[in-house]
C-alpha cells in the first residue's frame, strides 16, 4: 500500500478507502474498557448527580476544544463561560505556541486497515520532533497514571497514521489545559517516552483483540 502524501478527513478516507464500517477507537474503548463503560453509563443516567458533573465537564471540554481548534472564542450569553474560554485561549498562546514549531494538519482522519479508524487533533513538530498530539481540557492537572485511556487513544492514532501517511511520527503527547475558573487556568505538556509509546500501544492492541473477540461472538450468536 502506497502511503498518502496529503492528509484526509474521515469522510474523505471513506470515499477513498471505504473505512466507514470500521469501529472508531472510542467505540472499541466503550466495548472493552471498564472505566470508559462506567463513564458512558453515568453520562446517560439523567438522575445521577455524578453523571451531571461529568456531562458539564464534557460540555466544557468540547467548548474548549473548539477554541483550541479555531483559535477564537465565539461569545455566548454565558459570561462566565466566555471568560473561561478566553483564559483557555490565552493559555494556549502563552504555553503551547512557543513549543509548537509547525502544524502539518488538524482534525484529520486515520485508519488501520480492517481494524479501526479515528480522528487526531494535530500533527506537527514539537521540540524538534514530528509529533501527534491531542488537546484536553480538565478541571485539574492530570498525572500520567490517570491518563491511560488518553495515551492508548493517541498511540492507536499514531500506529494508524504511520501506516497510511508518508510523514512518520516520532513522538506523541497530550497538551492539557486545566482549571475550573479563569483565574485557575493553567497547562501541562505531557510527552511520552519511546518506552511509554510502546507500552500504551501494546495496551491498545490488547483492547483491540478483546473487541474483535466480542464482535466474533456476537456474529456467531
Amino acid at each position: 500500500m502506497e502511503p498518502l502524501q496529503i492528509y484526509q478527513t474521515l469522510p474523505e478516507l471513506n470515499k477513498i478507502e471505504g473505512v466507514k464500517q470500521l469501529p472508531s477507537v472510542s467505540k472499541i474503548f466503550q466495548a472493552v474498557d471498564k472505566g470508559v463503560m462506567e463513564m458512558v453509563k453515568l453520562l446517560k443516567d439523567k438522575n445521577s448527580k455524578q453523571g451531571a458533573v461529568i456531562r458539564k465537564a464534557v460540555q466544557t471540554g468540547t467548548a474548549a476544544h473548539k477554541v483550541l481548534e479555531t483559535k477564537q472564542v465565539v461569545k455566548t450569553e454565558d459570561t462566565s463561560r466566555n471568560l473561561l474560554m478566553e483564559a483557555v485561549l490565552e493559555t494556549y498562546h502563552n504555553d503551547f505556541d512557543p513549543i509548537i514549531e509547525e502544524v502539518y494538519a488538524q482534525e484529520k482522519g486515520v485508519y488501520y486497515p480492517d481494524q479501526y479508524k479515528g480522528k487526531f487533533d494535530s500533527v506537527g513538530v514539537i521540540n524538534g520532533q514530528a509529533t501527534l498530539w491531542d488537546y484536553k481540557k480538565t478541571n485539574s492537572p492530570k498525572r500520567k497514571s490517570n491518563m491511560k485511556t488518553y495515551f492508548k487513544q493517541i498511540c492507536a492514532y499514531t500506529m494508524a497514521h504511520n501506516l497510511i501517511y508518508e510523514n512518520q511520527i516520532q513522538q506523541v503527547g497530550v497538551l492539557n489545559i486545566f482549571g475550573k475558573t479563569p483565574e485557575t487556568v493553567s497547562s501541562q505538556v505531557i510527552l511520552l517516552t519511546l518506552e511509554e509509546l510502546v507500552h500504551y500501544s501494546g495496551l491498545f492492541k490488547e483492547d483491540l483483540n478483546k473487541y474483535n473477540e466480542i464482535t466474533k461472538q456476537t456474529i456467531n450468536e
